[in-house]
């Protein structure tokens, strides 16, 4: 019993100390979202480079701005950031939706690149599954 009083003791002081600390993932709802790259069942391991070409669900090319990247697995949530250039499309290297067998601990949403990206010569997004099956889903949203 006092070590649960001590546990809840420490968590209350611990959000009193950090006021207005909030989880970003839960933000997403506000923001708006620009795409659904995945939404699917994957059926295999490895790393998988998703494509983005820097449309909208429409197909139209987004402004320049940061953009959001929202990687979920199961009950797994994680995100990281891009930059969206104004350009024209280049032939920079492109790495179209591919997959790599291995053997991954973990899910995980790997580095986008190139970091920032001209508006129509695409972005490439690694994500790594490491539990299968498992209900892949990958959205851009608008930072």
């Amino acid at each position: 019993m006092k070590v649960t009083v001590h546990v809840l003791a420490f968590f209350l002081a611990l959000a009193a100390a950090v006021p207005g600390c909030k989880n970003p993932l839960e933000e997403e709802s506000k923001k708006e979202r620009v795409r659904v790259l995945v939404d699917d069942l994957f059926e295999d391991i490895g790393k998988y480079v998703l494509f983005w070409d820097g449309r909208d669900s429409d197909g139209k090319p987004v402004p320049p701005g940061k953009y959001i990247i929202i990687f979920e697995v199961k009950d797994f949530q994680e995100q990281d950031f891009l930059t969206a250039e104004a350009g024209k499309a280049s032939e920079e290297v492109r790495d179209p939706n591919s997959y790599t067998f291995g053997y991954y601990s973990n899910y995980e949403l790997g580095q986008p690149y190139p970091d920032p990206f001209k508006i129509l010569s695409g972005v490439n997004i690694p994500i790594y599954i490491s539990h299968v099956p498992a209900p892949v889903k990958v959205s851009i949203y608008k930072d």
